[in-house]
C-alpha cells in the first residue's frame, strides 16, 4: 500500500518466510511476537478457513498453498504473516516468528 493513503485505521501486514527448503515444518512459534507492542495478530496455515489454497485445481493449475502447512517447497515460502499497527513493525518482527525444522534434506 506504498502507493494509496491509507486511513486511521489501517493495518500492516509481513510474511515469515521459510528458510530451509525440503524441510518438514513441526512448528511455528510466535508467542514473543505476539507480545511486542504494535503487533494486532499473526496467521499461519491452520487459521484459514477451507482450503488453504490459492488457486482451485479445477481451473487446471497444480493447488499452491497461500502459507506451507508441511514441507518447505522453496525458500521464501510464506508461513504465516504478521499483522501490525505500522509497516515498520510488521516487517521489522516478521523475522522473529520461530520455526522448528525437521527432515532437512
Amino acid at each position: 500500500m506504498n502507493d494509496v493513503l491509507t486511513s486511521t485505521n489501517s493495518v500492516y501486514c509481513a510474511f515469515a518466510i521459510a528458510t530451509k527448503v525440503g524441510a518438514n515444518i513441526e512448528k511455528i512459534d510466535a508467542s514473543e511476537v505476539l507480545q511486542t507492542p504494535g503487533v494486532i495478530a499473526f496467521y499461519t496455515a491452520k487459521d484459514i478457513p477451507g482450503t488453504n489454497s490459492s488457486c482451485d485445481s479445477i481451473f487446471g493449475y497444480e493447488a499452491e498453498e497461500i502459507f506451507c502447512s508441511d514441507i518447505v517447497k522453496y525458500y521464501g515460502q510464506p508461513l504465516g504473516v504478521v499483522v501490525a499497527q505500522t509497516n515498520d513493525i510488521a516487517n521489522r518482527i516478521a523475522p522473529k516468528v520461530k520455526v522448528t525444522y525437521s527432515n532437512n534434506v
